[in-house]
């Protein structure tokens, strides 16, 4: 079962709060709900979707940024909120969430990895476990517009305060991949990616059952 796009939402707010709550709809079957959450600062983060925790994927900080991943199995069908709870308030809150068909619902996250650092042109590498999988990033910055190299889509791209960004993007046979922007400066900079594998039937997963 291949992994299509579901929904994707991206969601900002400029007014100081420990909180930023915004409605996501899910449909289909074998879904996931993906959140990303680049911030400014290093601090912690809870998120819910319909009042239901999401477990965190995969974290990168430093001094000045941080770039979250989190994920819900099977997330409720409709209009629902996402909710994102901050350990303290934030005059720049930003969010991106896509939910996903055929993706694996009992094991759903593969590879993931995490870098941070200083630098004009970022780019985080990872390597697959499964064919056919969908990549998504997050990328917290503190100034300047990011833009994703051919494959990548952009989930959102904030148009107020500072700029953070997160992608997807659905690759073929497993193996080593890039996830890429570009910039006009150097700067600090968080970059997390995580893989979401294929929901496969039995019989692709070699389980077969011989009748006489």
């Amino acid at each position: 079962m291949a992994i299509t796009v579901d929904a994707q939402v991206f969601s900002s707010s400029d007014a100081s709060d420990t909180t930023l709550t915004f409605a996501h709809t899910c449909s289909g079957s074998n879904r996931l709900l993906v959140v990303t959450v680049p911030e400014s600062r290093s601090q912690t983060a809870t998120v819910t979707y319909n009042g239901v925790a999401m477990t965190s994927a995969v974290a990168q900080s430093n001094s000045t940024t941080w770039a979250r991943i989190f994920y819900l199995i099977a997330p409720a069908t409709g209009s629902n909120n996402v909710v994102i709870t901050y350990s303290s308030a934030l005059t720049f809150r930003q969010a991106g969430a896509i939910s996903f068909n055929g993706v694996d619902q009992t094991s759903p996250l593969g590879a993931t990895n995490a870098i941070f650092g200083t630098i004009q042109n970022k780019s985080i590498g990872i390597t697959t476990t499964e064919d056919n999988s969908v990549l998504v990033d997050s990328l917290a910055v503190n100034s300047s517009n990011q833009t994703p190299t051919a494959g990548q889509t952009l989930i959102g791209a904030q148009s107020i305060g500072l700029n953070r960004v997160g992608a997807y993007e659905i690759v073929g046979s497993a193996g080593a991949y890039s996830q890429t922007y570009s910039a006009p400066i150097s700067e600090d900079y968080s970059m997390v990616v995580a893989e979401f594998k294929e929901a496969v039937n039995a019989v692709n997963n070699g389980a077969f059952l011989l009748m006489f």
